[in-house]
This record gives C-alpha cells, sequence and structure tokens, in this order.
C-alpha cells in the first residue's frame, strides 16, 4: 500500500486530533470525575414538573407547525412533528447553527417532498 502524501496528512490530522482529544481528557476528567462522584441531592419534583413543562412547550409548537403546514396544504401527522421538533432541538445542541434547520428542511423535502420556499417562510414565521 503506497501513502501518498494526501493521506499522510490525514493521518497526521487524526493523529493530532486524537492527541488533543486524550490531553482534554486527561486534563479535565478529573474535575468531572469529582463532580459525578458526589452527586447533590436532586429533588424529583422539580425534574418530572420540568420534563412536563418542555413537553408541554415542544407540544405547542409541533400545533402551530402543524397548522402553519395545513395553511399550505401539507397534511403532516402531529407525532411526526412533535419528533421532528425534539430532534431538531437536540441537534442545535451539538451541530453548529443552522445545521438543525438544514436537517429538518432536508427531511421534509426527502419524506414530504416539501419546498424550500414554504419551509423559509414557516419557519421565519414561527420564530416570530
Amino acid at each position: 500500500m503506497k501513502i501518498t502524501r494526501k493521506k499522510s496528512f490525514h493521518i497526521l490530522q487524526v493523529f493530532l486530533f486524537v492527541a488533543c482529544l486524550i490531553f482534554f481528557i486527561k486534563i479535565y476528567g478529573h474535575e468531572v470525575y469529582q463532580e459525578f462522584k458526589s452527586p447533590r441531592f436532586l429533588n424529583l419534583h422539580f425534574i418530572i414538573v420540568t420534563f412536563c413543562f418542555w413537553t408541554l412547550l415542544y407540544l405547542m409548537k409541533s400545533l402551530l407547525t402543524r397548522e402553519l403546514y395545513r395553511a399550505i396544504n401539507y397534511n403532516i401527522a402531529l407525532s411526526e412533528l412533535f419528533s421532528l421538533s425534539i430532534i431538531t432541538s437536540f441537534l442545535s445542541y451539538i451541530l453548529p447553527a443552522g445545521l438543525s434547520t438544514a436537517f429538518k428542511a432536508l427531511y421534509l423535502k426527502t419524506r414530504h417532498n416539501f419546498r424550500f420556499m414554504h419551509f423559509g417562510g414557516i419557519e421565519v414565521f414561527s420564530f416570530v
């Protein structure tokens, strides 16, 4: 197997990434371990109320989105919109800005043949 310059540069990038990751884990891993070693008391009622509150908010957002989609003749199930709103909000935490919205647009385009022009208008209106 011949190693080209491009391949060796890629191997070097992977090695540097792994080295930085190990360095980060070594420095901050001890602090995180100490934090989880002695957990604080968690109030179960607070967790349940918070879970119900966020579920209600996602349900309301899904209802609004469903009505906006129905206005332009797209019938999408409420359960699908609910799961899509939860997935895109999770993706917005781990992906750079705007990629979760792009994921939602591509999903609706492939699954329901949704026009990007309609999607942009609905997203702008639902954030206002």
